[in-house]
């Protein structure tokens, strides 16, 4: 059971949840974001420090002049195995890597954030923000769960999106929502002596073979 250190914490619904996180994120409302609304860091007391890394990785995310978040949710067919939110991450070999929202939080969605960057051109951004529900002391609830290596690691995914005010995809690309455990664990390839077996290039393009087939059964053609 999560044990958030506010009694507030999280949110009845998913969309309540983003509309929490959009009032928290143009108001920079870090702290607000830190003690309600983070999976991990809402259950910090508040004697707890947040360390100089996440108060840099969520500076850097709302350094994105927001303009609205979308919900964006998993298909309601999604087997309980399978609610996660994964992402392809590109390593600084040109390789890729998989990461993942946490196991033991089902998630239900993820937010995308359309706005831009200072001095940018309006885009969408999806910097790994999955929604997850949890089981509180209040009942359940709905939080974010941060995806670090996106904001943090290999090479700081997003602080290379926000150098090139672009959308990130050069560096992390998201696989489909509702992706079978399996075939996400697959993607990359396969992992030899902390290396995986396919580039960057050859990840994207199993990727988007897999999101095509995935969205042709969506549509009952196979």
């Amino acid at each position: 059971m999560l044990k958030p250190a506010t009694a507030n914490a999280g949110a009845a619904t998913p969309e309540e949840l983003a509309t929490f996180y959009q009032e928290a994120h143009q108001r920079k409302d870090v702290q607000r974001y830190r003690e309600t609304l983070d999976s991990h860091l809402a259950t910090l007391r508040g004697w707890v420090p947040t360390s100089v890394h996440v108060k840099e990785e969520l500076a850097m995310l709302f350094d994105f002049e927001l303009e609205a978040v979308q919900l964006e949710a998993l298909p309601l067919d999604t087997l309980p195995d399978d609610r996660v939110v994964w992402y392809l991450n590109r390593t600084t070999d040109g390789g890729q890597g998989c990461s993942l929202s946490v196991l033991d939080l089902p998630a239900v969605g993820k937010l995308i954030l359309a706005g831009r960057w200072p001095g940018g051109e309006r885009l969408e951004l999806d910097p790994g923000l999955a929604v997850v529900q949890a089981p509180t002391a209040g009942g359940a609830r709905y939080f974010v769960d941060r995806n670090d290596r996106i904001l943090r690691l290999p090479g700081v995914l997003l602080a290379k999106a926000r150098a090139e005010r672009s959308d990130g995809s050069n560096y992390s690309r998201a696989m489909p929502l509702g992706i079978d455990f399996q075939s996400a664990l697959q993607l990359p390839g396969t992992r030899k002596k902390s290396c995986y077996t396919k580039t960057w290039e050859e990840a994207i393009r199993d990727l988007e073979a897999t999101r095509l087939r995935i969205g042709a059964g969506n549509n009952g053609e196979l």
